[in-house]
C-alpha cells in the first residue's frame, strides 16, 4: 500500500514545525485505539491457569515482561486507521499534540467512520503519522457487521511478522498481520501506580515458515476498559474474564485472526498490539 501523500501540489516543503503546514482532510477508518506505552515493571513469575478440561501446559520459560518502548506522541491513547480513499490508500496515525482535548479520541470506537483536518509529520521518519486538528473531527458512521469491515481492511493483511521486524529503520510502524497460531495469552501484575491489575501480551507463530514464535504486549484500549469495568472481581475471576474474552473468544478456531501492531515514536521501538482484528472464517 502506497502511503498517503498531502493532495495540494503547491504545498510548503515540511519544516521542523508542523503548524506551518497546511492541514489536509482526512477520511479513515479507525481500526483500533490504544493506550501509551510506558515500560512495565518486571512481573514475578506466574503459571498460566489451565482451563477446565484443557491439559496442564509443560512448564516454559520464565515469566518477564517483554520489551516496551517509550511512551507515544501525544500520550493518552494511539488512534490508528486506514484511509478511506481509494486514491491514497495507506494507514493513518494520529499523533496529537501534549495537552489535547483527550475526550475527542476517546469517544471514538473502532471501525467508526472518520473525518479530520490533519497536517502530516513525517519528519518523524513514519509517513502515516498526521497531527489532527482535533476540533475539526467527525464521526460520521459505524461500521456494525465484518462484512463492511473486511472490504477495507483484508488489503493490508500480511502473513510475516518475521519479515516486519527485520524491515528497514525507516519502514512502516503500522500492520496488520494474521497469525498462524495463537499459544496463549500471558498475564502479569503491573505494579506501577495508578495502573491496572494486569497488563498482558499474547505469545503466537506468523505464516512465516520459519517463525520461532513471537510475543508481543498489548496497549489495546478496551484491553484496560475491561479491567476497570471488572475492577470488583478478584484476581483469579478477573484474569480468567480476560482470557475468556481476548484469548479463547477472539483467537477461537473459527476466526480468522489478524493483529494490529504497531511501533511507539522511534523507529528502533519494538512493536505492540494495538487491538485484534478477529472477523468469522
Amino acid at each position: 500500500m502506497l502511503p498517503i501523500q498531502a493532495r495540494e501540489a503547491n504545498q510548503a516543503p515540511l519544516r521542523s514545525d508542523p503548524d506551518r503546514v497546511r492541514p489536509v482532510t482526512l477520511r479513515f477508518l479507525v481500526a483500533a485505539k490504544a493506550t501509551s506505552g510506558r515500560p512495565p515493571p518486571t512481573p514475578a513469575p506466574e503459571r498460566p491457569e489451565t482451563p477446565p478440561g484443557r491439559p496442564e501446559a509443560p512448564p516454559g520459560r520464565p515469566e518477564t515482561a517483554p520489551a516496551a518502548g517509550r511512551p507515544h506522541l501525544g500520550g493518552g491513547a494511539w488512534v490508528i486507521g486506514v484511509s478511506l480513499d481509494p486514491q491514497q490508500p495507506g494507514w493513518v496515525r494520529l499523533a496529537p499534540d501534549a495537552g489535547y482535548d483527550r475526550g475527542r479520541l476517546d469517544r471514538l470506537r473502532p471501525y467508526d467512520v472518520v473525518r479530520v483536518e490533519a497536517r502530516p509529520m513525517w519528519r518523524l521518519g513514519c509517513r502515516e503519522i498526521w497531527r489532527p486538528l482535533l476540533h475539526s473531527m467527525r464521526t460520521e458512521h459505524h461500521l456494525k457487521q465484518w462484512q463492511p469491515r473486511r472490504r477495507w481492511l483484508e488489503p493490508y493483511v500480511g502473513g510475516s511478522m518475521c519479515r516486519l521486524e527485520r524491515r528497514p529503520a525507516r519502514g512502516p510502524s503500522l500492520a496488520l498481520i494474521r497469525a498462524r497460531d495463537v499459544s496463549g495469552l500471558r498475564l502479569w501484575p503491573d505494579r506501577a501506580p495508578g495502573g491496572v491489575r494486569y497488563r498482558g501480551a499474547y505469545r503466537y507463530r506468523c505464516h512465516d515458515p520459519a517463525c520461532p514464535g513471537h510475543e508481543h504486549e498489548i496497549v489495546d484500549w478496551d484491553f484496560l476498559a475491561l479491567q476497570r469495568r471488572l475492577t470488583a472481581l478478584p484476581d483469579a475471576r478477573l484474569r480468567r474474564a480476560l482470557r475468556n474474552n481476548y484469548l479463547y473468544r477472539m483467537c477461537a478456531p473459527d476466526r480468522a485472526v489478524a493483529f494490529y501492531v504497531g511501533q511507539a515514536d522511534r523507529p528502533t521501538d519494538g512493536f505492540r498490539v494495538l487491538g485484534v482484528y478477529w472477523p468469522p472464517r
